[in-house]
């Protein structure tokens, strides 16, 4: 790996699990050069939002430098594109990180991809633009900048979105929660017996070395002490398993990562639907959910 595709922020990682109290302010100047960069695009009827604003504040509390900007919606994807690039190359620290504040469209957008991707393929969308340094080509598609997106169409969306965040990252911390369901993990492969080489090994590789109780971790010396879950191909397909990815979730898990095939809006084999995250129950218990495809 080459250092400028290194993102020192996430050494702690290696450290630590997922989430950790000890480290959750004041602990993103990692390379000694002075506070990290945030950039943040948002819709601009979200400007001045008390809700926004809190989240704004607790960024900044944590150590990043936020630079805003807030777009009306008719500004089109090559246009906020531009700005970040231009952020990327005038700031001596580069940004980290980027969050677009609004969804693909309705009242509060902020632009994405929809078409035009070197694939060829067309049914699908993506944020990835933002986070290239330069034009997306097959040589040319690792981003630079980590790119999230708070898909707002309400205010509503927004307060849920910051609330959930900020508990995550702080108030679980301080208010005697039993936070041990950030040592579970969960992996599973989808069940399409053709791939099950390439899925399995995926989850076999991360169950393995990382997430148990038994590897010794060569930086700590010690076990990393996570209750690894996880579920290879072939498994029970359809709505059981459905419903057991859902137990496991509901009762809490800190990390999931899903090693298979999908939809713009599902994951499949089985298929597991934003209806069926909806019914989820894992309240104040939100995981880091991975899907590689």
């Amino acid at each position: 790996m080459t250092h400028n595709l290194i993102c020192f922020t996430f050494f702690t990682l290696f450290l630590i699990s997922c989430n950790n109290p000890t480290n959750t302010q004041n602990d993103v100047d990692t390379e000694g050069k002075g506070k990290i960069n945030y950039l943040i695009v948002a819709n601009i009827g979200l400007k001045d939002i008390k809700k926004l604003n809190e989240f704004i504040s607790w960024k900044t509390e944590k150590g990043f430098n936020i630079i805003t900007n807030y777009v009306n919606s008719s500004v089109s994807l090559e246009e906020i594109d531009t700005w970040v690039e231009r952020k990327y190359d005038s700031l001596d620290i580069k940004p980290k990180f980027l969050l677009l504040i609004g969804d693909a469209n309705g009242s509060f957008t902020v632009k994405t991809q929809e078409s035009g991707f070197i694939s060829g393929i067309d049914d699908f969308i993506s944020d990835l633009e933002y986070g290239v340094i330069g034009e997306v080509t097959n040589s040319n598609r690792i981003p630079k900048i980590h790119v999230g997106r708070f898909t707002i169409r309400s205010i509503q969306d927004l307060e849920v979105q910051v609330d959930k965040t900020i508990w995550y990252e702080k108030k679980q911390f301080q208010n005697s929660t039993d936070i041990a369901y950030l040592k579970n993990a969960l992996g599973e492969a989808g069940n399409k017996i053709e791939a099950a080489n390439s899925f399995n090994s995926t989850l076999k590789y991360g169950w393995d070395y990382y997430f148990n109780d038994t590897y010794i971790n060569p930086t700590t010396g010690k076990t990393n002490g996570v209750n690894g879950i996880r579920y290879t191909c072939p498994h029970e397909d359809g709505i059981n398993m459905v419903q057991t990815i859902q137990g496991h979730v509901n009762e809490g898990i800190g990390f999931f990562f899903y090693c298979g095939n999908g939809a713009v809006d599902s994951l499949k084999f089985p298929t597991f639907t934003k209806q069926d995250v909806d019914n989820l129950t894992n309240y104040n218990k939100y995981p880091i959910v991975g899907v590689f495809g």
